[in-house]
C-alpha cells in the first residue's frame, strides 16, 4: 500500500488494482472483518508526499467499498502513467466491456503495446483485422483510434502478403501487428492466428 500510494510504484499499483477487483468479485464489503484495501487515514497523510493525486482516490473511497471497479481503474491508470505496460493492459481490459469505454480501452491497449506488451499487440491486431465486420459507432471509434494513436515504426517494414495488399489500411495494419506479435514476441495465439490466415489464403484466395 505504501509503495503504491506514497511512492507511486507501478507494480504495487497494479497489485492494488488486482486486489480491488478480487474484493469486488468475492463480495467483501467495507463492513466485513477483512482488512480494508486502503487505509484512508494513511492515505490522507501521504497526499503531500505522493506523486499521485490521492484526493481522487479518497473521494472514490468515501462511502464506498474499497473493492471496486473505479478503484481498480484508478490504480491501473496511474501504474500505466508510470511506465507499466501491465497497468495499461489491465485498464484496457477492464474498460472494454464498459458502456462507452471502447475509445479509452483502445487507447490504453495502444499505450501498453508501445511499452512492448505482446498481449496488447495481439489484441489490437485482432481488432484491426476484424474492422470490416464492425460498423457504426464502434467502427468509427476503431478508425479514429488508429489515426490518432502512435504506431510502432518497426511494423512499417513488415511486407504484406499478396492477399493483404488489396485491403484497407486498418486491416493491413492489423496484419502487420499480428506478424509482430507472432514473430517478434513469439506470442502463441498470434502464431496460431497468423498460420490460419495463410492457410485460409492457400485454400481460398478470396478469403482474408
Amino acid at each position: 500500500e505504501e509503495a503504491a500510494l506514497r511512492q507511486g510504484h507501478p507494480l504495487a499499483l497494479v497489485r492494488l488494482g488486482n486486489l480491488a477487483l478480487e474484493k469486488m468479485s468475492t463480495g467483501e464489503s467495507s463492513e466485513s472483518k477483512a482488512k480494508p484495501l486502503v487505509d484512508l487515514e494513511k492515505c490522507s497523510k501521504w497526499e503531500e508526499d505522493s506523486p499521485l493525486d490521492l484526493s481522487v482516490l479518497v473521494n472514490l473511497l468515501h462511502g464506498k467499498d474499497s473493492g471496486s471497479r473505479d478503484v481498480a481503474l484508478y490504480m491501473y491508470e496511474n501504474a500505466g502513467e508510470r511506465g507499466s505496460a501491465e497497468g495499461w493492459f489491465n485498464l484496457g481490459h477492464l474498460l472494454w466491456e464498459a458502456p462507452d469505454g471502447k475509445e479509452r480501452s483502445l487507447t490504453a491497449f495502444h499505450r501498453a503495446m508501445d511499452l512492448g506488451d505482446p498481449d496488447a499487440t495481439y489484441f489490437l491486431a485482432a481488432q484491426y483485422l476484424a474492422s470490416d465486420e464492425v460498423g457504426g459507432e464502434e467502427g468509427e471509434t476503431l478508425s479514429a483510434t488508429f489515426h490518432r494513436s502512435s504506431r510502432p515504426s518497426e511494423v512499417d517494414g513488415i511486407s504484406l502478403p499478396s492477399f493483404a495488399e488489396c485491403h484497407d489500411e486498418l486491416r493491413q495494419y492489423g496484419y502487420r501487428l499480428l506478424h509482430q506479435a507472432a514473430n517478434r514476441h513469439n506470442h502463441g495465439p498470434a502464431l496460431h492466428h497468423l498460420a490460419l490466415l495463410h492457410y485460409q489464403h492457400n485454400d481460398d484466395e478470396a478469403e482474408f
